[in-house]
């Protein structure tokens, strides 16, 4: 039995396949040289396997290391970019939840309406635009209503639905409500003139609270709006401290939807006009009328509704200003 198989050898598997290669490596050396190797050879020729396997093993190694390093870095990137996935997570989560009850509370403010037919929502406006204004019950003690200005403003801007049908409805437009003007007076005529086109055709309910010296120019403003719409002031209220404007003159021409009208001037007039026909044309309508120291004046003979007329003064006025004798 060769000497070489008496060496003893490692049993683990990759020992094992050294080995193999030891024994052809033995076998290959008999071949060549003939004859049996010594003890001293085998063990040259064992070491010289081992060293060799050893090289190659301690490369692996470093191989292996070499690997581990970068998998270790790239397992601390990741992990890093894992925590940074999940505080992202977390933030869009909590946005997602704030997002949804927000939706849920707008859903919960619009959804009696979604399903409501358009031509359903604008006979709503139109029948709350006809509702009896709280703060004017009685011609002659009207106060600004501010709600009632700005509802059709505020419905206005609910909605795109809203909007719509709240611009296709001219009738809802239908205040034009100027308070004792102090301040900032220029929103008054801009709101003017926004109802004024809306409005296109509808009737117009006009109360002018105050028009006092700090307005002056403002009033006259509202006042040159609304003259050039006299044939579709429904119910008009004019209270004025100033000499000038004087409001008759803007009561000349066709009022053919007029019904009441008060038109209050502290300060009075001396002058009166012979002719009555321009003022106030065709009014028809005209249930009620009101007037203090006002140079209005009026042919009853063509009111065939009228049903009150106050006249308050504090000069002296023709008889002839209201009534004809025949």
């Amino acid at each position: 039995m060769p000497i070489y198989e008496y060496i003893e050898v490692p049993v683990a598997t990759q020992q094992l396949q050294d080995d193999f290669r030891f024994d052809d490596m033995v076998v290959t050396w008999q071949q060549r040289n003939g004859g049996d190797m010594t003890i001293n050879e085998l063990k040259m020729l064992r070491l010289q396997t081992e060293s060799n396997a050893l090289s190659a093993a301690e490369h692996d190694l470093l191989d292996v290391d070499s690997r581990i390093a970068v998998l270790e870095q790239q397992i601390a990137d990741l992990t890093l970019s894992l925590g940074a996935a999940r505080d992202w997570r977390t933030d869009v989560a909590s946005r997602r939840d704030i997002l949804r009850e927000r939706r849920a509370a707008t859903q919960r403010a619009i959804s009696p309406f979604t399903a409501c037919p358009e031509d359903i929502l604008r006979l709503i406006f139109a029948e709350r635009a006809r509702e009896p204004d709280t703060e004017w019950i009685t011609l002659g003690t009207g106060t600004f209503n501010k709600a009632r200005a700005h509802a059709p403003f505020i419905t206005a801007a609910v909605c795109q639905d809203w909007r719509r049908v709240t611009l296709d409805t001219p009738s809802i437009w239908s205040y034009v409500g100027v308070p004792q003007l102090v301040g900032d007076v220029k929103q008054f005529v801009s709101m003017t003139r926004t109802v004024i086109e809306r409005s296109c055709a509808a009737p117009l309910d006009i109360l002018l609270e105050n028009m006092g010296d700090g307005g002056r120019e403002y009033c006259t403003d509202v006042l040159d709006l609304l003259f050039p719409h006299l044939h579709r002031w429904r119910r008009v209220e004019l209270y004025s401290t100033l000499r000038d404007p004087q409001l008759d003159r803007y009561l000349r021409g066709n009022a053919a939807l007029l019904e009441e009208i008060c038109v209050y001037e502290v300060l009075g007039s001396e002058r009166w006009v012979a002719d009555p026909a321009p003022f106030l044309v065709g009014a028809t309508h005209l249930r009620t009328v009101r007037v203090v120291n006002s140079s209005l004046v009026l042919d009853t003979r063509s009111l065939p509704n009228l049903r009150s007329l106050i006249i308050e003064m504090t000069a002296a006025m023709p008889s002839t200003s209201f009534w004809t004798f025949s």
